[in-house]
């Protein structure tokens, strides 16, 4: 079994930028024979859901403007807190929801949080199985109602609640340029792959050095910083994970730039 000092070790011996520690989301982790982690839940054999999202232009990508050296949506003001999303692998639509706050939040001005209940539950989610990348924001073309309506419980109980934001549609960024160009303009959906050292971050610039692969999992990039080389990520592992939530993590580590796009998303209420 990983020890966090055999990440520390492993941290000093290449040359890391960050901070490993006991947590509550490492202790429980690390345990890969717990069938109760439940900590990732994104399903790669689904990857495009009902719908297919609209590709990025290679000719507009490649002739548009360069993206700005830095981005940082959280510290504009326009991120709600990480959430928890506890023993169930519902990953993917709290990255969904995060995005789609956002990116309703930049457009209106005013701040929003929608109901990762009501998006998975109703919509058939399974905290066993999980969701494709993409499934979320698929669904929430029906629409997501607010979380005052319908807090987080996994339960699996769906609840009928008004909706107030619907995907309107989502677009795919491939390439590592296209990537931040989307992150400029408003937070995005990603995917990674989780290796067990991360369950042990607490501030820094993430970059893998130990530890079995753990599991697949959906996040939203809302910065990145060229001068860090790094993305900033808000997670759904609760506050009490990483920089009260968020962590930030190297351009190429654990299959942020490669393995699956980026996406945007445009909403209307």
């Amino acid at each position: 079994m990983l020890t966090i000092e055999e990440i520390r070790a492993a941290i000093d011996r290449e040359g890391g930028s960050w901070t490993a520690a006991e947590t509550p989301i490492f202790e429980r982790g690390i345990v890969a024979e717990d069938p109760l982690n439940m900590l990732f839940g994104l399903r790669i054999d689904d990857e495009t859901g009902r719908f297919r999202a609209a590709s990025a232009n290679v000719f507009e990508e490649l002739t548009a403007v360069a993206p700005p050296k830095s981005a940082d949506w959280l510290a504009a003001g326009f991120v709600s807190p990480a959430k928890d999303q506890g023993r169930c692998g519902a990953c993917v639509a709290f990255a969904t929801c995060a995005t789609l706050e956002s990116s309703t939040w930049i457009r209106t001005g005013s701040p929003i949080l929608l109901s990762e209940g009501h998006l998975f539950h109703c919509n058939g989610g399974s905290c066993a199985t999980g969701w494709g990348l993409t499934h979320g924001l698929d669904a929430a073309r029906g629409g997501v109602g607010r979380e005052a309506d319908l807090p987080w419980s996994t339960d699996g109980v769906c609840k009928r609640i008004p909706p107030v934001v619907h995907t309107l549609s989502y677009r795919a960024h491939d390439d590592i340029v296209g990537r931040k160009r989307a992150v400029a303009a408003g937070p995005v959906l990603a995917g990674m792959r989780v290796y067990q050292d991360l369950l042990a971050y607490r501030s820094g610039i993430y970059r893998h050095v130990a530890g079995d692969f753990a599991g697949n999992h959906a996040v939203c990039v809302v910065g990145y910083d060229d001068s860090d080389g790094a993305w900033l990520v808000k997670n759904s592992w609760g506050p009490a994970f990483g920089e009260d939530g968020f962590f930030r993590i190297g351009y190429g580590q654990c299959g942020m730039d490669d393995d699956h796009p980026f996406y945007s998303v445009e909403t209307t209420p």
